[in-house]
């Protein structure tokens, strides 16, 4: 029998999983695409740029965490640069307030830079004789991005975003280290606001050994995703462009 408790504790892992994923994937897709266009210009040097954006990605993630929790410490670097401007910071990962955004950070941080490379990629492949056309007929450059870029681009957005929505809903790593900063590893500290969908699976199924609960979760959930991914893979047809031609 499951405790009564577990309903409203399984709607509050829903939305945090939810708000954080609502936010990472765009902004790492964004600032993923962004970075691309800016590290795809012939600049001398821009090799060492490139690698130090992708550096992030490489970095273990649970060092990566351990770092982003000083610097969001109450005397961490970032409250001690809003102090010399004359803002007293929050605690950002001991505030319930706060601690979600804070996590949204740590992933946008450590994520973006594969999304980036994705795309550079892309960009690198893509041929220079239809931009230099558009440029020919006079399209500014919003327009040659809009019309040309975005849409030979399709195939890496289509990937970054079924690999987004996947690791945006699986988070995990990033909650666990930064609830440890308030109580027990998985705790959800503070206030359960560090609950998420994969954590709350992984405590009923190792701390509470409600195992046929938690399978069940688990079960509709890789469901959910796998539903998601389908959704995706159908509409794709009307918007990824593979054939250059056409």
């Amino acid at each position: 029998m499951v405790d009564p408790v577990q309903g409203p504790l399984l709607a509050k892992a829903i939305r945090n999983t939810l708000y954080i994923a609502l936010l990472v994937i765009p902004l790492q897709i964004i600032i993923g695409l962004g970075l691309a266009l800016l590290l795809s210009q012939e600049v001398r040097g821009m090799p060492i740029f490139r690698t130090a954006f992708y550096l992030p990605t490489v970095v273990s993630g649970v060092a990566t965490i351990v770092v982003w929790i000083w610097i969001l410490g109450s005397d961490g670097l970032l409250n001690q640069g809003l102090q010399l401007i004359g803002i007293d910071g929050p605690v950002w990962l001991r505030d319930p307030s706060t601690v979600k955004l804070g996590i949204v950070l740590i992933m946008v941080w450590g994520g973006t830079g594969g999304m980036m490379i994705i795309f550079l990629a892309g960009l690198q492949a893509m041929p220079r004789e239809l931009l230099e056309a558009a440029a020919v007929d006079g399209a500014a450059a919003f327009r040659r991005f809009w019309h040309v870029t975005l849409p030979l681009l399709t195939p890496q957005l289509f990937f970054n975003l079924v690999i987004g929505i996947a690791g945006g809903l699986g988070v995990f790593t990033e909650t666990w280290v930064v609830s440890s900063e308030t109580g027990p590893g998985g705790s959800g500290s503070p206030a359960n606001q560090t609950l998420t969908l994969v954590m709350y699976i992984y405590r009923q199924l190792l701390q509470n050994l409600q195992v046929g609960y938690a399978s069940a979760v688990a079960w509709v959930f890789t469901g959910a995703i796998a539903l998601l991914t389908a959704i995706q893979f159908w509409s794709s047809r009307r918007w990824v462009y593979y054939d250059i031609e056409n």
